[in-house]
């Protein structure tokens, strides 16, 4: 009964003294059916043997699988003792809906909170069930209030079942209901999974294999939003990297319709990926971005569109591109259901490096009258400069360029060197046709060479606001947690051919502690949570986040903790500006 487990969460002592139900370590485990062998597992107590039989079976696709049966369900079946007021037949409904009275009352779905009075031969009263075992646990107001009203107490048992177990307190009832169904061995309950849509989406370790089946089946029991449950299989799509997955419980329904960010999402879930839990990062980053209206944002790794539609939403301008062709289809679809955004959503299908030139070149030429034009505000000319002549017609460049396939995003970075050396010769040759192939002075007298082009070029890009290089935002996994900023610079130093924490003497503030320190100290962090835990014994969970989530900056990039993913890998974004050597060869 719900109000019983709220008591029992908001009060730690309760679970043991008020709770009705036998605690998970003092029941009997149930009975399972292994239909492998077709035979019964009595109480889950599993020889030594059949221990080791279940890990080759583990290695083997977890062929040992146990099922939720009814015989299992009907070991549920228990009768419990609750508290209970007698009152006028006349009354109990203006008793029920009392301010005062109204939490106290038994509320689950599927038990009755009033029931026939026995001791009422002619029906004048009946029993208003409360969700306390005995009198004491009354709050005193409550006390109060029954003595005025003059009802008698009395005790009355419920029968309770499987289904007893569906009711608010979701992941309570569903960590009740596995510990009585899972052996006492395993460790860490599996209550925890992502929910996308209407699918139940679980990463269950390897112990946890031979029970799949019926833990996607309690999932599918006790939360009636779910209708599919999924566990994710270690085979990742080679080309588009989305998750291989299996059916645990429910209807073979991978097509979700969702809302998120204040968009919504259509896709399938089967052939895309999408992880609900880079929501807060997806607001983020465009929030980020607000200082400017109407950026111009090429994701390169758009997927269903998270980052997309927010911006889009938001007024800004977005290439969206990815190389898988369901993503394509679902942001097609989501940029028009998302209000219209199709004016500020351009498509495009291709792999994440050959794109980089490509969204260049196409943002450039596009024609004036195209709807980013008309939507883009006019740029203010910085640009008047002695010496300098401001070519009229206007081109459009990416603000900020989007990079979130953690697992290959830096490998995509070689494909900015030499990105602008379209738009470093479209300028150069502008301005030589101005001229009549008289350049200004102010470039030297022969602008043949690259030298003198480059030379053309850092003025435009210093002077003019329409060639400014664009911020590139990389998500990106690092393994080597102790040294993540190292690690992390070197490979996209050693990418891109350009070292980008050159100004590695800046020191940097750690937001979080406010401490400050240099690159040579990347460690800091962690030495501090060290120096912490050897002074005040383990850092508890808040302090873990608290040195987990650091926002790294300096002069040449910023490094942001994102999530860690596993005991041994973490995820960062780390923002830089493309550099003028890299951008032009």
């Amino acid at each position: 009964m719900r109000g019983v487990f709220t008591k029992m969460i908001s009060d730690s002592k309760a679970i043991s003294s008020h709770r009705f139900l036998p605690e998970p370590h003092k029941i009997n485990r149930l009975r399972l059916v292994d239909n492998s062998r077709a035979g019964i597992a009595e109480g889950l107590q599993i020889s030594n043997q059949q221990q080791q039989q279940q890990q080759q079976q583990q290695q083997q696709n977890s062929s040992l699988c146990f099922t939720l049966t009814e015989s299992i369900k009907s070991q549920f079946d228990s009768t419990v003792d609750l508290l209970a007021v007698r009152i006028n037949s006349k009354s109990i409904t203006s008793f029920k809906s009392d301010p005062i009275i109204k939490p106290l009352v038994l509320a689950s779905k599927n038990t009755r909170s009033v029931e026939p009075d026995p001791d009422s031969s002619n029906n004048e009263s009946k029993l208003l069930l409360l969700r306390f075992n005995d009198k004491s646990q009354l709050p005193s107001e409550a006390l109060d209030y029954f003595e005025n009203k003059s009802v008698e107490f009395t005790q009355t048992k419920v029968k309770i079942d499987y289904n007893y177990f569906t009711a608010g307190l979701f992941l309570f009832f569903l960590d009740e209901v596995l510990s009585r169904l899972l052996p006492v061995e395993l460790k860490d309950i599996p209550s925890s999974f992502s929910i996308i849509g209407h699918i139940a989406h679980l990463n269950l370790r390897d112990e946890f294999l031979p029970y799949r089946f019926l833990i996607g089946q309690v999932i599918l029991d006790k939360n009636s939003a779910i209708r599919t449950v999924v566990n994710k299989v270690d085979t990742i799509h080679s080309v588009y990297r989305y998750f291989e997955m299996e059916l645990l419980a429910g209807e073979k329904n991978y097509e979700v319709d969702l809302w998120q960010g204040g968009c919504r999402f259509k896709f399938d879930f089967s052939k895309v990926y999408y992880n609900t839990r880079l929501s807060t990062e997806h607001d983020s980053l465009i929030d980020s971005f607000k200082d400017k209206p109407h950026s111009i944002i090429v994701d390169l790794t758009a997927g269903v569109g998270p980052f997309v539609l927010r911006a889009a939403l938001k007024g800004h301008l977005v290439i969206a591109s990815d190389l898988n062709p369901d993503c394509i289809n679902s942001l097609k679809t989501n940029a028009k259901i998302n209000k219209s955004l199709t004016s500020r959503v351009l498509v495009r299908m291709g792999d994440a490096r050959h794109r980089i030139k490509e969204s260049i070149k196409e943002l450039w030429n596009l024609d004036q009258n195209h709807p980013f034009h008309l939507t883009k505000k006019s740029l203010n000319n910085k640009n008047q400069a002695s010496g300098y002549h401001q070519v009229e017609k206007t081109n459009l460049l990416p603000d900020h360029f989007i990079l979130n396939l953690p697992e290959s995003s830096i490998d995509f970075l070689d494909g900015f060197i030499g990105s602008y050396d379209f738009v470093r010769d479209q300028i150069f040759n502008e301005n030589k046709e101005v001229h009549q192939g008289k350049p200004p002075t102010t470039f030297g007298d022969n602008l043949d060479g690259d030298s003198e082009k480059q030379k053309v070029l850092e003025e435009l890009v210093l002077r003019d606001e329409r060639f400014k290089l664009p911020l590139i935002h990389c998500y990106c996994f690092t393994k080597l947690t102790d040294r993540a900023e190292i690690d992390i610079v070197e490979r996209v130093s050693k990418r891109l051919n350009y070292f980008i924490g050159e100004n590695s003497g800046d020191e940097v503030e750690h937001e979080n502690v406010g401490k400050e320190f240099k690159i040579a100290d990347v460690s800091k962090v962690n030495n501090e949570k060290k120096d912490a835990e050897a002074k005040e014994g383990p850092v508890d969970e808040n302090e873990e986040q608290k040195f987990k989530k650091v926002k790294i900056k300096r002069r040449n990039y910023e490094l942001k903790f994102i999530r860690q993913v596993a005991p041994n890998k973490d995820m960062y974004k780390i923002a830089f500006q493309l550099p003028v050597k890299v951008a032009f060869t």
